[in-house]
This record gives structure tokens, sequence and C-alpha cells, in this order.
């Protein structure tokens, strides 16, 4: 569970988290878990879900990774071209492994399980004031590719990037909605959050994922470290039959939170 009224200001960590060696240059997304239930004040994966999480395309080349220490799950990422099934919203490291890899395809192929309805629900008075937003009623005629752009680019710029944003205060029980209409600040929570929400007003399978976010080069090593650590959206393209990455999170975090992390190269 995540406890959004818990979600305030963030210090500047840089411990090391895990090493990373990847086949392809660019922005790499681990996934860690993914939470399908929202309550307005919280995230929660629901239980006895079992979902494909494969490529099925040609492999790049192996991307591997080494924690610090063992981790309750294994990060997988978009996307592994091995047979992986999710299992409540992740791939639980049963075997207590620290060090492991996958074949990386470029691509993600179709096929990928139909999500469940569940992915769609919403709060009856978040689904109220969430589809009463402009944004959401004036999609109607859109299609899904347009609807997520749109809602992309709304939460954006809905407020500043700042990791000293306060908490939610304690007479607002949605997080979502206080964070669109009262603040003026937000990090990786509140984004992907507010993302996850809008889609699914918007008629969308969407859930909220937590992770890591990293810009690598291929074939170097990278030290990950806490400063990595990002939370996503994660919405279910109809037109592929894949789940897909919308990042809602300005550019601007990226700045701050990656390039002041000790990432470096091992020798």
């Amino acid at each position: 569970k995540k406890n959004l009224r818990y979600v305030g200001p963030q210090g500047k960590l840089s411990y090391a988290v895990m090493r990373m060696n990847a086949p392809v240059n660019g922005v790499i997304y681990l996934r860690g878990r993914d939470y399908d239930i929202y309550s307005g004040t919280g995230w929660e994966a629901s239980l006895n879900r079992s979902e494909s999480f494969t490529s099925g395309g040609m492999s790049t080349g192996e991307l591997t990774i080494v924690t610090h220490g063992v981790r309750d799950v294994l990060y997988v990422p978009y996307y592994a071209t091995e047979e992986l099934v999710l299992i409540n919203g992740a791939l639980d490291n049963d075997e207590n492994l620290q060090s492991y890899s996958y074949g990386l395809s470029n691509i993600a192929s179709g096929g990928l399980d139909m999500p469940d309805t569940g992915y769609t629900e919403l709060p009856p008075d978040t689904l109220r004031w969430a589809s009463a937003l402009g944004v959401i009623t004036d999609l109607d005629a859109a299609s899904q590719s347009e609807k997520v752009r749109r809602i992309e680019s709304y939460v954006q710029n809905a407020a500043t990037y700042d990791l000293s944003t306060d908490r939610m205060r304690l007479d607002h029980s949605d997080f979502a909605r206080w964070f669109l209409e009262e603040s003026d600040t937000g990090y990786c929570v509140h984004f992907a959050t507010a993302a996850t929400v809008l889609l699914r007003a918007a008629g969308i399978p969407a859930r909220y994922v937590e992770g890591y976010m990293v810009v690598c080069k291929a074939g170097e090593d990278v030290i990950l470290t806490h400063q990595h650590a990002h939370a996503w959206a994660e919405y279910y393209d109809f037109g592929s039959g894949t789940w897909r990455i919308l990042e809602a999170t300005p550019d601007d975090w990226q700045v701050e939170e990656v390039t002041e992390a000790t990432i470096s190269t091992t020798t």
C-alpha cells in the first residue's frame, strides 16, 4: 500500500541501490510494482492478478541488473523477451536473486492480456470531479492516442516540479484533486497519480507504477541511486495490445533528480 497522505518533502539522498548495464543508449524504465486500486488517499495493489508482460520480439542484447542487497521484486524493463508473468502487479523475487538479466527488445509486441475492468475504476467522488474537468469533457470524440497526449500535456503543465512540496492538508480527501486544483508544485508521485486518475476518467485502463528511470549508454555500467526512483502512469493501448508508459512528470525532474544523483561508470 502507498499512503498518499504521507507524501511530502523529499530529501536528496543518493545512496546506491543497484548497478545496471544495458545494450542500448537512451532512457530505461525499470518497473517495480504497479498499483491498481485508488482510494483518494492511497494506492493499493489488488491480489489475484496474473498478467503477461513480455515483448516476444527479437533481442537487441542483454540487460543485466545487480542489486545492493536482496529486493522483494525483480525489476522489469520495457520490454523483456523472456516469458514474464506479473503476479499482483510485480515479478516477485522468490529466489532472493541479487543478479539477473533479460533479453531486451526494442518493440512491444501485441497480444498481451486484455486488462481487467478494474483498471478504469475510481471512487464515485473522484470520478465525478475528474469527469467534469474540461480536459476530459473535450475528449469525447478523440482517439485514444489523442486522449493520452492531451492528458499527458494537461498534467505536465498543472504544476511546477519541486521535491519540497508539502503534504496534502488533512481536510482534503482526494490527492489527485488537491494536486490539480490547489497545489502549485509536485513531484513524480503527484504527476503520476493525477495522470492515472484522468486516464481512467477518460475510459482508458491505467495503473500507477513505481520503479526506477535511468539514462544509459550501451555497454556501460551505470550506478542507480535512490534519486533514480520514479513513478509513472501506465495505460493499456488497445491498438497494439500492450501496456505503455505515460510520463506526466515535467522534463526538469530529470535535471533535479538524475543529474544530481551519483551516476558513474565503473572501470
